[in-house]
């Protein structure tokens, strides 16, 4: 039963994950959009696919945390806070309902995901197989872990049930994915590298100035562009190393300066995380 997806669906995947950030840009071939929304309140933004040439494959893309005015902030704060961001899920799931309504049980559904994105991705395969499309599959990049908050959501099997179903590929210097437990099977891509290692413990110590650390931490680990980078270095058929998320760090002084690391780079750029 299911699908266990692998580096070759990430390597696809991911260019369906860069147009929903963009989605004014061409759609990546083989693809064609069937839907899309955007909740201003809740941040979501999500795009959902078709593939030309089996129409029984359908992908849905979820952009990230937004610098546009869109809620996404408000919604990563929740999260970070261990608090469950309903409206997102309410959201997210009658995107899904929509686009499966009509659909057979055993079409094959990808989601795909980023940052906030990636979180939405570990909603959406629990809720999936729970309505019985067992062929539902996800691939999230550096995503915000939703272990934590999943009680909520009302799903009918142990979290771990949809751990072979969900891939969450996380760069290792990435403090957004590293922070929170994740759903499903962690790989990592990529090095942290001595530099950024040092100054990891640095900062845990002089406390003060660690928001400042996670800003550039963000910037260099956890844009899109950077996971896409690493990702056309992989062999296609290559079996990516686990990556084990350290509990200890999910503290509320951490989140908060992640928070505060978000609200930085936002006052900084004014744009999206792409």
């Amino acid at each position: 039963m299911g699908y266990s997806p692998t580096v070759i669906d990430a390597k696809e995947l991911i260019r369906l994950n860069s147009h929903a950030y963009d989605s004014g840009a061409p759609v990546p071939a083989g693809w064609v959009v069937i839907a899309s929304t955007f909740d201003l309140e809740s941040g979501l933004k999500v795009v959902a696919y078709q593939n030309n040439l089996d129409p029984t494959r359908i992908a849905v893309a979820i952009a990230g945390t937004q610098f546009n005015g869109a809620g996404t902030l408000d919604t990563d704060g929740a999260v970070l806070g261990n608090t469950f961001p309903q409206r997102y899920n309410d959201q997210l799931r009658g995107f899904l309902d929509a686009i499966t309504r009509d659909q057979s049980r055993d079409v094959q559904i990808a989601i795909t995901g980023h940052s906030l994105g990636g979180f939405g991705v570990q909603l959406s395969i629990p809720y999936l197989i729970d309505q019985g499309f067992s062929n539902a599959y996800g691939v999230a990049f550096g995503a915000l872990g939703a272990a934590n908050v999943a009680g909520e959501a009302g799903f009918r099997l142990p979290l771990s049930s949809y751990s072979p179903y969900i891939l969450n590929i996380v760069n290792a210097g990435d403090p957004v994915g590293t922070l929170k437990t994740q759903i499903g099977q962690v790989v990592q891509i990529g090095e942290q590298g001595p530099i950024w290692r040092l100054l990891d413990v640095v900062t845990s110590i002089l406390f003060p100035t660690r928001p400042l650390y996670l800003a550039g931490a963000i910037a260099a680990f956890h844009s899109l562009d950077e996971y896409q980078a690493k990702l056309d270095t992989i062999p296609w058929t290559a079996a990516l190393p686990p990556l084990q998320i350290d509990p200890t760090r999910d503290t509320a002084d951490n989140a908060s300066a992640l928070s505060n690391a978000f609200l930085s780079l936002r006052d900084a750029t004014e744009r999206l995380i792409d």
